[in-house]
């Protein structure tokens, strides 16, 4: 246990950078108010950038901990090469399926002109490509370094790349807007060129190893879907938490990162089972959840502290009692962990009983439902 604590913990401190993401979104929020779509654009983009980086991420810490994948970006395998071409093409899909439906939807109820459902498809588009060249590698660094320093991938890929990459991306999103304004004509310049360069690199990456990528983009593709259904039911679904949170801003102002410390522990343990189940080191029943308990333990425990932490700092920034703060914020952790990593566990087990590759449909799903299961559980923490 105390391994699995001192591996999650460090990983699940990196969710303090959350909060820097949603300060920069506070700073600059001229960039909602450029255009009608713009407020619509950012989730789409944060949901499908988060899906296709837990894709890359989950394939990227197994494979390391398998040996189908070197800590080496120069002088790698054929299946990290085959992982990369299918993650841009994931990313092409899922940006181009986002933002036409949205465009199409914009024109539909007159929200936007023709130019302007251009333009949403441009911005989707420019830039989830932009950050798939980013974070991509620095998700690759991330499990590298950690390989090469004898920590376990698993622990620390997700954590550490979701809330940097969160940070990275709303950047992105910023820099386009201000590009946008400036010049629309060269912001379409800059997608038509950049999308005319990424394709030429995923028809380089994917030649030779086509077989491989259409099955990972098959599984992205399904992953999508699955993660989009969630997205949409659970926002609909939640949509009345935001006024009990406004009642309490000590809490709203650390929102994101308790979603984003509960998704990266279920995701810490849905990694560690994906590499047991490639190893055969458990079998496919929920029932093998028992001999993952020391790395449970450590997960939770590492969650309940830095949980803790919010709390604290939730009550000294903001307002509100800090001995209330801290009190609710632990009985959040004890309830929604072990609910998010039993559900992480099961989409392990049941990708696998399906044939499908786990990797790439763990990190995504149980991410998304970790968002709604921990917001529900939240609402009621703070209402009883």
């Amino acid at each position: 246990m105390s391994g699995s604590f001192r591996q999650s913990i460090l990983a699940l401190m990196f969710n303090f950078g959350s909060l820097l993401a949603g300060f920069l979104i506070a700073l600059n929020i001229w960039a909602f108010e450029i255009s009608g779509w713009m407020i619509m654009v950012y989730p789409g983009v944060m949901s499908v950038r988060g899906a296709v980086a837990g894709l890359a991420s989950g394939h990227i810490s197994t494979g390391l901990n398998l040996g189908v994948i070197k800590d080496s970006f120069l002088e790698n395998t054929e299946e990290f090469y085959s992982l990369l071409g299918g993650v841009m093409l994931s990313s092409i899909v899922g940006g181009t399926v986002f933002s036409t439906v949205l465009a199409v939807l914009s024109l539909l109820i007159g929200v936007v002109d023709v130019l302007n459902a251009l333009f949403i498809v441009a911005f989707v588009l420019s830039t989830l490509m932009t950050a798939t060249l980013i974070t991509f590698p620095f998700t690759a660094f991330v499990g590298f370094q950690a390989f090469k320093r004898g920590l376990d991938p698993d622990y620390l890929v997700y954590p550490i790349m979701s809330s940097t990459a969160d940070i990275i991306v709303t950047a992105l999103y910023l820099l386009m807007a201000l590009a946008y304004t400036r010049s629309p004509t060269g912001f379409l310049t800059y997608w038509a060129v950049l999308q005319a360069l990424y394709l030429l690199l995923v028809a380089l990456l994917v030649r030779g190893r086509l077989e491989e990528t259409v099955e990972l983009l098959r599984e992205s593709i399904v992953m999508l879907i699955l993660v989009a259904l969630i997205v949409h039911v659970a926002g609909a679904a939640l949509g009345g938490i935001y006024g009990v949170l406004g009642r309490h801003p000590g809490i709203y102002m650390v929102y994101p990162a308790l979603l984003s410390t509960a998704g990266d522990a279920g995701s810490i343990l849905g990694s560690r089972a994906t590499t047991k189940i490639a190893l055969g080191e458990i079998s496919l029943s929920p029932r093998s959840l028992v001999n993952m308990a020391p790395e449970f333990l450590g997960i939770w425990a590492s969650a309940a502290t830095v949980y803790a932490a919010f709390g604290i700092v939730a009550g000294l920034v903001g307002t509100g009692s800090l001995i209330w703060l801290v009190e609710k914020l632990m009985l959040l952790a004890l309830l929604a962990v072990p609910v998010v990593c039993l559900t992480s566990f099961l989409i392990a087990i049941g990708a696998a009983l399906r044939g499908w590759n786990p990797d790439s449909f763990v990190n995504p799903i149980e991410s998304a439902s970790a968002d709604a299961l921990t917001a529900a559980l939240l609402y009621l923490v703070v209402t009883i």
